[in-house]
This record gives C-alpha cells, structure tokens and sequence, in this order.
C-alpha cells in the first residue's frame, strides 16, 4: 500500500460544532494556523509566526466560508437583499473584512 504525503495536512477543530458569528469563526481560524496552545512553555503557547497566512489565504478561505454561509445559513431575508446572488454577498463582506 502506497504511503500518503501529509506534511500538507490540515487538520479542523470542531470544538464549537456551529456557526459561530462569521468574524470569530474567520479570526479564530487565522489565529490557529501559528498557535500552539498545548506547548508546554512557561505560558502553554508557542508561536509559529512562519506558519501565518498569507493575505492571499486569508482571502481565499473567507470567500470559501462566505459562499457556504450564504448558501445554507443566512435567513432569507438577507438572501433577498442580495438578489439570491451569493457572489455579491461574500464580494461585500470580504472588502469589508480586507479593509
């Protein structure tokens, strides 16, 4: 059987198992991409500031969530707001998010 490459594994923490307001979801991801919180320094974190996202990232995983957001979970009168057009929505929100 043929070994798997998984020096580019993600892995998830589903620790609050939903939605949770799009701001925190988005920043607590980002912030978890160079944290460490089970090191067992003096305060229990490390940092891996060469493991940050680039804006590039950011943007592209944002537009991800955003879309799936959109699709499944925002109420319908938002969606009517926005034409039912989700590309308009997550276009909206990121400038709001990048600015």
């Amino acid at each position: 059987m043929e070994k798997l490459n998984n020096e580019n594994m993600l892995l998830i923490d589903y620790e609050y198992g939903g939605w949770n307001p799009m701001a925190m979801d988005l920043a607590k991801y980002i912030n978890e991409t160079m944290l460490d919180n089970g090191y067992p320094g003096k305060n229990g974190i490390a940092w891996y500031l060469n493991n940050c996202m680039t804006k590039s990232e950011v943007k592209d995983m944002s537009e991800t969530y955003l879309t799936r957001y959109f699709e499944k979970y925002i109420d319908v009168k938002f969606k009517i707001i926005y034409g039912e057009d989700s590309d308009k929505f997550v276009s909206q929100t990121i400038d709001l998010f990048m600015s």
